[in-house]
């Protein structure tokens, strides 16, 4: 996860890049479930009894609106309900957009397999139906299948949250089995959801910067020899015409927008192949 703070208030520790995003789209899945549009709205329909009228005026916390504007998160307070418990508990559904198993994925702290597969397990059916199978000789028992074609076009045809999720903890799995190959092939399905994500209304607002981390996180492997190997990051296409629509300015040559190598040894990740990867940059190649 990218390591910049997001300014807060004061008493609280600044949000990672990712927190804030995960904030946002929380909020904007609040809105869009309740059909309220405004802090006030929400805060009237979720707290109202923190609304008081005094001599004609409304004093209020303003809390959702700080939610609404994207200033504030939703924090947690020792023995009471957070924000988004009472969120859900007035629009179920809402939770799940906070706790979603994309947050840990995208976060830079250590997974090992198990941990990959226990978020795995968290999401949709849909997911896990079709990346597990029962094992004939042990009934009740389920490994995660071999991720061939069937796998891989299922999760792109779902096209959600919980598909892009679930090839990005496939990218995570293979890194802690150290297998380039599993690696690979996951992280192949990832343009796919460039193009579907844009279209979920809860993410529209969102995909920009859930990209972005998604292209810093999640880079490309190649090996120059079985002792070195390149970190590439290939930003998807039509970045900078969306970084622009949104007021981003974007400085710098091509290059250091759109591949960023870093030479590393390659003793945790072994080398299994240094064939060249098709659709990579020739001067890659």
């Amino acid at each position: 996860m990218a390591t910049m703070k997001i300014k807060s208030e004061i008493g609280r520790p600044p949000r990672t890049r990712l927190e804030k995003l995960r904030d946002d789209v929380w909020i904007t899945g609040v809105k869009l479930q309740s059909g309220l549009k405004t802090g006030y709205a929400l805060e009237k329909a979720i707290e109202p009894h923190k609304i008081k009228r005094e001599k004609g005026h409304i004093n209020r916390p303003r809390k959702w609106d700080n939610y609404v504007n994207g200033t504030q998160g939703p924090g947690k307070i020792k023995d009471k309900p957070s924000s988004v418990e009472l969120a859900q508990a007035m629009f179920p559904g809402t939770a799940r957009w906070h706790e979603h198993p994309i947050w840990r994925v995208l976060d830079e702290g250590p997974m090992d397999r198990y941990e990959c597969e226990v978020q795995i397990k968290r999401l949709d059916r849909l997911v896990t139906e079709v990346l597990y199978k029962e094992l004939p000789n042990l009934p009740g028992q389920k490994v995660l299948c071999a991720f061939g074609p069937h796998v891989a076009d299922w999760l792109m045809r779902l096209g959600n949250l919980d598909g892009l999720a679930a090839i990005l903890l496939l990218v995570r799995y293979a890194e802690a089995i150290s297998s380039s190959e599993l690696r690979k092939d996951a992280l192949a399905c990832y343009p796919s959801f460039q193009k579907t994500i844009p279209l979920i209304p809860m993410l529209e607002p969102h995909y920009c910067e859930l990209f972005e981390l998604v292209d810093m996180r999640f880079k490309h492997w190649a090996f120059i020899s079985n002792s070195l190997r390149m970190d590439i990051t290939i930003f998807r296409e039509n970045r900078a015409e969306d970084l622009r629509k949104n007021g981003v300015v974007i400085e710098g040559s091509w290059m250091d927008q759109f591949i960023e190598i870093t030479q590393q040894s390659s003793e945790d990740n072994p080398a299994e192949s240094s064939a060249p990867i098709a659709g990579w940059p020739s001067f890659l190649i």
